[in-house]
């Protein structure tokens, strides 16, 4: 099988979609949460702490029951395989964090840009200046989190076995 069909077939299908979508929707969650628990006074790491929480937990039983129909029987199980890739993803997407902060991303993709097109880099022009190399640092670290978070999930967590 090629590399081309072999990411075809795992990353362009329904479940990625599913996957995907479970994804925007804990962010939603934890974002709206804390944000209440912000406006409310509570001291904003604790607002951080629960609508974490609670998203993560809303996301693990959308993935089991939605996105990956998991049947199995030892959720407890399976919860903390779930945990210990959230707690790999908190690591590697601050890594990658520092990294793309360090050098310097969004000088990088301005500069490629501008190659392609100086209104391109007009378009790009956001990112300019520490605040916006540190928000496409973020993107581009929580992108790769995207991708091997499925990944973990697929053959770790949730077990796909070929039909």
């Amino acid at each position: 099988m090629n590399i081309i069909k072999k990411v075809k077939d795992t990353f362009f299908t329904p479940r990625f979609i599913k996957f995907f979508i479970t994804g925007i929707t804990a962010f939603a969650i934890d974002f709206a949460l804390y944000s209440i628990g912000v406006k409310a006074g509570l001291p904003f790491l604790l607002a951080n702490s629960i609508s974490v929480s609670i998203a993560i937990v809303v996301n693990y039983v959308i993935n089991r029951f939605w996105v990956w129909q998991s049947e199995e029987k030892k959720v407890a199980l399976e919860f903390g395989k779930f945990m210990l890739v959230q707690g790999f993803n908190f690591l590697s997407n601050n890594l990658f964090l520092l990294l793309f902060v360090a050098i310097n991303v969004s000088a990088i993709v301005l500069n490629i840009a501008s190659l392609i097109s100086e209104n391109l880099r007009e378009t790009f022009g956001f990112v300019e200046g520490d605040d916006g190399n540190k928000l496409l640092a973020k993107f581009f670290a929580t992108s790769i989190q995207l991708i091997t978070s499925f990944l973990f999930y697929k053959f770790f967590v949730f077990r796909v076995k070929k039909k």
